[in-house]
């Protein structure tokens, strides 16, 4: 049997498309709440949402894309090979 390398996650970020619908997902389906929204300079939504000790973090791109994450993770990637 394998044993478990983590004990718990402390902090998620998900970027999602609609954030809105997202906080009511996570609230109805999980029973998250929410902790702190914040608006970016550069136009990020993000909302911190609590379920016990865990910290999900949602956020949407101004314009409710993926693109820049998309991106960005290709980068990771590729840096990470």
């Amino acid at each position: 049997m394998k044993e478990n390398i983590f004990e718990r996650i402390d902090h998620l970020a998900l970027y999602v498309a609609d954030i809105s619908k997202s906080v009511d997902f996570y609230i109805s389906n999980f029973e998250f709440t929410k902790y702190y929204e914040n608006t970016t300079p550069n136009g990020i939504k993000i909302t911190y949402m609590m379920l016990g000790d865990t910290l999900l973090e949602l956020a949407q791109e101004p314009d409710g894309g993926l693109k820049d994450f998309i991106s960005a993770f290709k980068q990771l990637i590729s840096t990470v090979q």
